[in-house]
């Protein structure tokens, strides 16, 4: 009989990772099914566009035909991720055991606090200090003649490479109000273009801001690190595998920032506000909006915003289908009359090229993120996709070279861009 050998913890001796190559794996199974929808999709045009009769009123068709197509090609990619990770070909046992036996050291109380920016055009566009109240969510009134904007932050990680070996925290530590002013800065919503025409009156829009500490400290990624050690071979980038030890830890501060800002939520009856949130927030507002709506009947769902702008999710590919763990939760956001994209309801905006996304949770929660894949096949029509991916490209953000890019489309969409006034 075998012995298997242990190593000092106890633990079965396994190979050693190598960091680069888990990374690759990852990122060729995203560029095989992005390269089958491509290509498939070019068959079908090809096909489709060369037959006679199909000369008017195939438009509709095939533009369906395309977006099942992506579907399914984005289907195989959390199918074989779950695979890799279930085979262990994809270290996710070795992280969660890790994990595990940190836990205690790594639980911080994650300091939530929800601010009421009450300066936001001073701030942003006239470099005063930002003015703030905090909110006490029990105890919070709501003024109806107001619309309500809720920005929700998350973790700041970026990487451009695809082996991994780029994965760091961002360079400056950034607050929840970094976020509004990266944000407002591109989006223009109190400042917005003289020849523009405003979807929103600013003068009735007031900022809230939801706060949680989202950072690991430099002495819990020492702790993380040293047990690393013994199970990645050298060479490797540690900060990608630390990362997805540290984010169980994030799971639970955000579901305790959810518990503390429900009250808040449940106060913003009718309200025609947004809510803005980026990767791990928005899993704080898809927890609270869960638990919100979960036993509520289609009369009576709760909607605290008229729309919630879901990007680069770091939820479960599956979050929002029938059997995900937040089924309930794209509800929170209410569609209008018109069921206009974007405008009204919830829109889960997704690039499959984000590095961040495409590699970290995996590793840290063996399934696809939402914000890689968007809906997909589980679009059950209570949330939209906005497939954002030729625009933002690898860019997690919410900063940097990923707002950039984006802010011409939320102008468009927000209307405070700029006409030209040459044209009807």
């Amino acid at each position: 009989m075998m012995l298997q050998m242990r190593d000092e913890r106890g633990w079965k001796w396994k190979p050693k990772i190598s960091v680069k190559q888990v990374a690759n794996t990852l990122s060729d199974i995203v560029q095989t099914g992005r390269t089958i929808i491509g290509n498939t999709i070019a068959d079908v045009d090809y096909i489709l566009g060369n037959i006679k009769g199909c000369i008017q009123g195939c438009g509709r068709g095939i533009d369906n035909v395309r977006l099942r197509l992506t579907h399914r090609g984005i289907q195989y990619i959390s199918l074989v991720t779950g695979v890799l990770c279930s085979t262990g070909l994809i270290p996710s046992d070795i992280i969660k055991r890790i994990y595990e036996k940190l836990s205690r050291k790594l639980e911080r109380d994650p300091e939530h606090k929800i601010f009421h920016l009450t300066n936001p055009k001073l701030y942003v566009w006239e470099g005063a200090e930002p003015l703030y109240n905090e909110i006490d969510p029990n105890s919070f009134v709501f003024n109806q003649d107001k619309e309500a904007w809720v920005f929700i932050h998350g973790m700041l990680y970026s990487a451009l490479k695809k082996d991994g070996s780029d994965f760091k925290r961002s360079e400056t530590k950034v607050d929840v109000f970094d976020y509004f002013y990266n944000f407002e800065r591109k989006a223009k919503i109190f400042n917005p273009d003289p020849n523009s025409r405003p979807n929103q009156d600013n003068s009735k829009i007031e900022i809230y801001l939801v706060s949680y500490d989202s950072e690991m400290r430099d002495d819990d990624e020492e702790e993380i690190k040293v047990l690393l050690q013994s199970q990645v071979l050298g060479g490797g980038n540690f900060y990608l595998l630390t990362a997805a030890v540290y984010w169980r830890e994030m799971v639970r501060r955000a579901k305790k920032t959810a518990n503390h800002i429900i009250p808040f939520l449940d106060k913003l009856a009718n309200n025609k506000g947004r809510a803005i949130t980026h990767s791990l927030g928005c899993y704080v507002l898809a927890e609270a909006a869960q638990k919100i709506n979960k036993n509520a009947s289609e009369s009576s769902y709760h909607r605290a915003f008229g729309s919630w702008w879901c990007m680069s999710a770091a939820l479960p590919s599956d979050a929002f289908s029938n059997t995900g763990d937040f089924d309930k939760a794209p509800l929170i956001a209410g569609k209008g009359a018109d069921h206009e994209r974007i405008w009204s309801g919830t829109t889960v905006w997704y690039s499959l090229a984000d590095i961040v996304l495409m590699l970290l949770y995996p590793l840290g929660s063996c399934t696809t993120a939402l914000g890689l894949t968007g809906l997909g096949v589980n679009d059950k029509e209570i949330a939209e996709d906005e497939n954002i991916t030729t625009i933002t490209d690898v860019h997690h953000g919410p900063a940097g070279d990923y707002i950039e890019r984006l802010g011409p489309s939320i102008q468009e969409v927000l209307g405070t861009k700029g006409r030209d006034i040459t044209k009807n």
